[in-house]
């Protein structure tokens, strides 16, 4: 009797810790994309259009602009500046400056974009 207690104590044991291994395996695998706001001095509305083509130039595919656009956006409202990371991975950083949002990417480099000269008027 003893002994087939000691193997349902050692199930619930290897049971749990299992359990504890993959939350963390999940917690880990779903950090993925994020955006940080960062303090600045000047910030900006961008319309819809102006976020959409930003993304797009720096290199965020369609999926991502759809679920964090409207994140970016708000961030660039309240605090002027983000960086996004996917994962560990910091993909890009927007800078509000006067009228002009400085970008630089992982994957596309550096750019500026004039917020009176509305480059992004096709998307």
């Amino acid at each position: 009797m003893k002994w087939s207690k000691n193997i349902v104590v050692d199930n619930n044991r290897l049971v749990t810790l299992l359990l504890m291994v993959l939350f963390f395996v999940v917690g880990c695998a779903q950090s993925g994309f994020r955006i940080e706001p960062l303090s600045n001095h000047d910030t900006a509305h961008l319309s819809l259009k102006d976020i959409v083509g930003l993304m797009l130039q720096t290199g965020f595919s369609d999926d991502e602009i759809h679920m964090h656009g409207s994140d970016l956006r708000d961030v660039l409202a309240k605090s002027g500046a983000a960086r996004v990371y996917n994962g560990d991975v910091e993909e890009a950083t927007f800078t509000v400056d006067g009228d002009c949002v400085y970008v630089s990417s992982q994957s596309k480099g550096m750019f500026i974009y004039n917020l009176r000269k509305e480059l992004f008027e096709n998307y």
